[in-house]
C-alpha cells in the first residue's frame, strides 16, 4: 500500500491470499487497523517497508527515466473499480498492477 489515509489500508487485507503480505511502503496518517483474525486464517502479514532515502528513490527514478523503464499495469476509470479489484482478485490483471484512474 502506498495510501497515505489509515482507513484505506486496513481493509486490503481480504485481498490477501493464503501466506500474503501487505507492504505499507509509505507513511500514514494515523493507525492502521486490521482484521487479525483474518490475518490469523490465512497465515498473513502486514509488514512496514522502507526503500531507502529520497535520494537512493530520485536515482532509481532517474534510472528508469534515463533507460526507458516503465512500469505493467492495467488502467481502469473510476467507475469500473468493481471490476478491477474483480481482475486482482482472480489474477487476471493485465500488468503486474491495477491502477484506478480517478480523473
Amino acid at each position: 500500500s502506498t495510501s497515505p489515509i489509515a482507513e484505506a489500508v486496513g481493509p486490503l487485507v481480504r485481498g490477501l491470499g493464503v501466506g500474503g503480505s501487505l507492504l505499507v511502503l509509505g507513511v500514514v496518517d494515523g493507525s492502521v487497523s486490521v482484521n487479525t483474525n483474518y490475518l490469523m486464517s490465512k497465515n498473513a502479514r502486514v509488514e512496514g517497508f522502507t526503500a531507502g532515502t529520497a535520494a537512493d528513490s530520485e536515482d532509481a527514478l532517474r534510472f528508469a527515466h534515463q533507460h526507458r523503464i516503465r512500469p505493467k499495469v492495467e488502467v481502469f476509470p473510476f467507475r469500473e473499480t468493481p471490476r478491477a479489484v474483480n481482475a486482482m482478485l482472480k489474477g487476471t490483471v493485465g500488468g503486474s498492477r491495477a491502477v484506478i484512474d480517478a480523473r
